[in-house]
């Protein structure tokens, strides 16, 4: 929901300034597109497991779920690639040894689903393909898989040699996680640039396209799922993510705020409401 735990999802993925950064954030990292992606299939964490060491299953729902990850990465939109955007990430987001592979992967594969008329058909020959060109590939999962671990140690090394004198602009860290999670959502919801800015100062539009982006943000943080605050998950997070400042502000609002949904069955109402109730009630409020 808010731009700091933005930030440690988007460090622990992109391994982008990494001091601080504990295998349990790894794991909250993973889970957070998992935990938009999985419930949608209802696939077994078996079979998600399992994408990692290249296993994907040819059904409709296994097809939809890596459809829905790929598209949450800015990987494909619909039935495409988006070739350039995703370049651009690899750059931005990538450890320097992950690039070229992840690359040549994509330039190999980008045509990999021409002609493809189904969305979920298309994902499914892109993501075989890229597996297939990438010897560094990972997929979502929630545990610390030995390729994982050999991509993230060298870069925790060198970046605790240097803690000392190296010091994390956490501002700009904020605005560059909050930027990857807006960049998800934003289009999705065809929302302004204005109005986004705009809700970072407490303005919330009262109109359904502003609703579901708060939707799309906050279930992206794995605060809520669908029209229920995640309550005990998301305490848990704020243990594990946050700065010591930010822990008992967050801990406080959402104290206050956790029935704030109001018994709402639409779940853009619902993430709507315990927005404006989180502005309320806690003093480092942030946003996406």
């Amino acid at each position: 929901m808010s731009k700091t735990i933005s930030c440690l999802v988007f460090l622990s993925i992109c391994g982008a300034c990494l001091a601080g950064m504990t295998v349990e954030q790894v794991k909250k990292s993973a889970e957070t597109i998992r935990n938009v992606c999985q419930p949608k299939s209802k696939l077994s964490d078996d079979v998600v497991n399992k994408m990692n060491e290249g296993v994907f299953p040819e059904d409709k729902a296994a097809k939809c779920f890596v459809l829905c990850i790929l598209e949450n990465l800015q990987l494909m939109k619909k039935n495409k690639v988006n070739y350039d955007s995703a370049m651009k990430s690899f750059d931005t987001m990538l450890p320097d040894d992950m690039k070229d592979d992840y690359k040549n992967s994509l330039t190999t594969c980008k045509d990999a689903a021409a002609g493809v008329k189904n969305a979920c058909d298309a994902a499914h020959k892109v993501v075989t393909c890229v597996y297939k060109n990438n010897p560094k590939f990972m997929f979502v999962n929630t545990t610390i898989t030995v390729k994982m671990i050999k991509v993230i140690l060298p870069v925790v090394v060198i970046t605790l040699s240097y803690i000392s004198v190296v010091h994390c602009d956490a501002e700009a860290q904020m605005r560059q996680s909050g930027d990857m999670v807006r960049a998800v959502c934003q289009p999705k919801h065809k929302i302004s640039d204005d109005v986004v800015l705009g809700a970072r100062e407490g303005k919330f539009p009262d109109d359904k396209n502003f609703k579901c982006y708060v939707q799309c943000v906050i279930e992206m943080m794995g605060m809520m799922k669908k029209n229920k605050v995640l309550y005990d998950s998301a305490m848990k997070q704020f243990d594990v993510l946050l700065p010591d400042e930010y822990k008992e502000p967050y801990k406080h609002a959402l104290n206050s705020c956790k029935d704030a949904t109001g018994g709402a069955k639409n779940a853009c109402d619902a993430a709507y409401n315990l927005l404006k109730c989180f502005y309320a009630n806690n003093t480092k409020f942030t946003f996406a």
